[in-house]
């Protein structure tokens, strides 16, 4: 049994989905493909955009999404 295979089948199933429930916006469906121990780091000037930075919890990747949402208008998320 190639469990590499496996593996790389399951994460692309779950990347998918992720994709799919950002595009319908369901970020509740986001957060619980989140585990919940996870390092998320996006480096840039938070002056300039307040939703980047560290996050170590389902709640402050939540707050991510809120912030996001609160300072981008989203015209389409499409991954096609």
């Amino acid at each position: 049994m190639n469990t590499n295979s496996n593996t790389t089948e399951e994460t692309r199933a779950i990347v998918e989905l992720f994709y799919k429930r950002r595009a319908l916006n369901d970020i509740n469906g986001v957060i619980d493909l989140i585990a919940d121990n996870i390092q998320w780091e996006i480096r840039r000037d938070k002056a300039l955009a307040p939703w980047l930075g560290n996050r170590s919890s389902k709640e402050e990747i939540r707050k991510f999404f809120s912030l996001q949402k609160q300072y981008v208008e989203s015209l389409i998320f499409d991954t096609n």
